[in-house]
């Protein structure tokens, strides 16, 4: 074998590194994003590190064993080459500068990792892109704007992907259609429409392992977050009582204590229907003309199974958006 034909063969190489490490870092982070909690994330997360890892190796390869085939072989007259290889050099730095980092600050929070949707839509445009890149390779279209169509089409698809796997995965799979809208609104800028009284909240399935992500109303008191249930899906906590919390826009871990004292319950629960006169109509707690609720009615809540759920955030080291 000479030389040329030495570069070929680690250029067919590094293009099979490249697009298998760049897909299963992108499958690898949507599996994480789904699951988001505990040991089932940080197999998930060691996965992607290492796909992470292995992406900057496939695309040197692929680079450099390129340059050397145009220059020594192909020439530059075609311009899919040039496309394909300018595309590579704008996309090969997404790994390290930001899939990487939120990699790093994934394996830093545990038990309780997340992938920021900005690294899940980086993930899916480099792996968009490698994918152009394979069809410019097999297709070698002829002119500047169809192989840039080819790149960019396939990057945007790609993007299109990490993006929504990042707002829909693990949304409400063990919940209600209805409660579909509010976790997007919840997810999104647009917030504040609901936030005030509404968050969401990511737990552990206690037989499945995989995490759920639900929409509820809450109390805040300070550091802890008062919130109510009747529904079964309460008990997953007393297995795993490190959950998520989106709140206000902003994710943080949080320990959910589920209240067995009847007094301190029904305190709770009278305490959030005070605060939120229509969740009241909801429990079936009624106010008297005060606003202040009816405690016979809460206690009749929680003893027909109404749940009163206390939920501590973990301590932050800066002052943010949920601190004032």
């Amino acid at each position: 074998m000479d030389i040329y034909g030495a570069f070929v063969l680690f250029h067919v190489i590094g293009a099979v590194v490249l697009e298998i490490s760049v897909l299963g870092l992108l499958v690898s982070m949507i599996v994480l994003h789904r699951r988001q909690l505990l040991a089932p994330t940080h197999r998930s997360l060691a996965m992607a590190t290492r796909f992470d890892r292995a992406v900057p190796v496939g695309a040197a390869l692929v680079l450099g064993t390129g340059l050397y085939m145009v220059t020594r072989r192909w020439g530059w007259e075609e311009s899919w080459l040039i496309v394909g290889l300018a595309g590579l050099l704008l996309v090969a730095p997404i790994s390290p500068t930001l899939i990487s980092p939120a990699l790093r600050k994934a394996e830093d929070a545990t038990p309780v990792a997340y992938v920021p949707a900005r690294a899940m839509t980086a993930g899916g445009i480099l792996a968009g892109a490698s994918v152009g890149e394979l069809l410019l390779m097999l297709m070698k279209p002829s002119g500047f704007i169809a192989p840039l169509l080819v790149v960019a089409s396939a990057a945007a698809i790609g993007g299109a992907i990490g993006y929504l796997s990042a707002r829909w995965t693990g949304t409400m799979r063990a919940g209600k259609l209805a409660n579909v809208f509010p976790a997007l609104v919840l997810k999104s800028p647009i917030h504040r429409l609901m936030s005030d009284r509404y968050l969401l909240l990511t737990f552990v399935g206690r037989k499945s392992g995989h995490s759920y992500t639900t929409p509820v109303a809450y109390l805040r008191e300070h550091n802890a977050i008062i919130l109510t249930t009747d529904s079964r899906w309460w008990s997953n906590l007393l297995k795993t009582p490190r959950v998520m919390v989106t709140l206000k826009g902003i994710a943080r871990p949080a320990t959910a204590r589920v209240v067995r004292d009847i007094d301190e319950a029904v305190e709770g629960l009278a305490a959030l229907v005070e605060a939120m006169p229509s969740y009241g109509r909801f429990a079936g707690v009624g106010r008297d003309q005060r606003g202040r609720a009816d405690h016979d009615d809460a206690r009749r809540a929680i003893e027909d199974g109404r749940v009163l759920i206390k939920l501590q955030l973990d301590e932050i080291t800066r002052k943010g958006p949920l601190d004032d």
